[in-house]
């Protein structure tokens, strides 16, 4: 009986690990602005997001206040994150 204690315990603990956030590596991070061309958007920071035209071809996630995203990182994807009032504060690939 205490050995499948023991296998219970260091299962669940597997299953936890398992479950971990990994932090994307640097030298894709570093990669990242030319693989979404957020570098080519650095000038829309402070406008309102209604008047940035943003090409169909790109993969796009726009983050507001209180939003709710994944944290797997996609290089090719590019974030615009806006305040509560539709401004750009960040563009980032990710």
């Amino acid at each position: 009986m205490q050995l499948k204690t023991v296998i219970l315990v260091m299962s669940f603990g597997v299953g936890l690990a398992a479950c971990g956030v990994q932090e994307p590596d640097d030298a894709v991070q570093e990669a990242a602005p030319a693989a979404c061309g957020a570098a080519g958007f650095q000038d829309a920071v402070g406008q309102t997001l209604a008047t940035v035209p943003v090409p169909e071809r790109l993969q796009v996630r726009i983050v507001e206040p209180a939003t709710v995203v994944t944290t797997d990182f996609i290089a090719t994807r590019m974030n615009i994150r806006v305040d509560r009032s539709g401004v750009i504060t960040n563009i980032a690939c990710g």
